[in-house]
């Protein structure tokens, strides 16, 4: 990999789920050669193929317990490591799946500098040591990764979740439904995006110590975005009990006041699209966006709709029926009263003429 990137950064994403949780030696777990059991592969492995620059992301259970293997430097080993090292899958292919030896780490490693970690090697975990992944049905399965590549309904979709009045019957799912082209910013997706990335930016900005800040968010646009995503993971994760940890460490931001005006903008425009109808018009599918009832054979929403459609249909009618006594009351009356009148003045008129004709 290595070979092909030249100086350029490289991203390790590792997706855990389903697999044996990494282990306090420092390991995670991989299919053998046959795809037949899972084998444990060292860090150390991984960061003498990957080298530096790199970015590793680790998306499963227990992931903090890796953190101090990989912010260890490869001299720290206590052994040369092959670069062309494949010996850890030769090994693991067979039935007894054989471990490689794991180098000990000592527990009181030296602090990593945080400017000296942006230039090697960068880590991203979702929990911290002895931490599991959280599970819920309204989000992804794999909710980290979903945070740092598809932040923006990731964010919609916590934001209807911890809002239930005011999003009352709408289904995260409507989230999917949102008009517009990411990186369009006349388009309600795309404005979102461009404040999302303003209040991250803000929120680093006033967080982080400044050289800090400038390494992160103002060198390369692959970590600026990956770690603007990482403020959400830290927001949603938190929510879930979870403990998102990083290499450089960062301060967590979850509760930091900027959130909120992130917040308002995503209530304004959900509260815009519901009334425009853009979130879907039919009533008790949550793949239109609204909460479905199952207590009942028909979706609570549509009888709610039909109620509606009469109570309309009704008030319609009393305004017409309103409209009309006022009518009558009001324009036939006078009508009557000016006929008499005019009919009156014209035989009194004709009277005095044909009296004074006479005489």
């Amino acid at each position: 990999m290595r070979r092909y990137a030249k100086t350029d950064r490289l991203l390790f994403h590792y997706n855990g789920h389903g697999v044996p949780r990494p282990t306090a030696n420092g390991e995670l777990w991989v299919f053998n050669k046959n795809y037949t059991q899972y084998i444990p592969l060292s860090v150390y492995d991984i960061k003498a193929w990957i080298t530096t620059p790199s970015i590793v992301v680790l998306d499963c259970s227990n992931a903090g317990v890796l953190l101090p293997f990989l912010a260890a430097p490869l001299e720290s080993a206590g052994e040369t490591l092959d670069p062309g090292l494949d010996q850890g899958f030769d090994q693991g292919s067979n039935e007894k799946g054989s471990q490689p030896p794991t180098p000990n780490i000592s527990a009181a490693a030296p602090p990593v500098d945080p400017i000296d970690a942006v230039k090697t090697t960068i880590v991203l975990c979702p929990c911290a040591a002895g931490e599991l992944l959280p599970s819920n049905p309204e989000y992804p399965a794999d909710i980290f990764t979903a945070c740092l590549t598809t932040p923006i309904p990731m964010a919609l979709r916590f934001y209807i979740s911890q809002n239930q009045l005011a999003m009352h019957g709408v289904h995260p799912s409507c989230v999917d439904r949102i008009p517009g082209k990411i990186t369009d910013r006349k388009t309600p997706i795309g404005e979102l995006n461009w404040i999302f990335t303003a209040v991250t930016d803000a929120i680093a900005w006033n967080t982080l110590p400044s050289p800090l800040f400038q390494r992160l968010f103002r060198q390369d646009l692959l970590v600026a975005s990956l770690f603007r995503n990482f403020l959400l993971a830290d927001r949603i994760l938190r929510a879930s009990g979870c403990t998102p940890s990083s290499l450089p460490a960062l301060p967590s931001t979850s509760t930091h006041p900027l959130w909120l005006s992130w917040d308002l903008a995503v209530e304004t425009c959900l509260t815009s699209l519901m009334r425009e109808g853009a979130l879907g018009k039919n009533l008790g599918s949550p793949g239109n966006g609204v909460r479905r009832n199952d207590m009942y054979s028909r979706p609570a929403g549509q009888r709610q709709d039909e109620r509606e459609r009469r109570e309309e249909e009704g008030e319609k009618k009393e305004e017409e029926a309103k409209a009309g006594a006022r009518q009558a009351k009001v324009g036939v009356p006078r009508c009557e009263l000016w006929t008499p009148l005019v009919l009156g003045c014209f035989f009194f008129l004709l009277l005095v003429l044909l009296y004074s004709s006479l005489f």
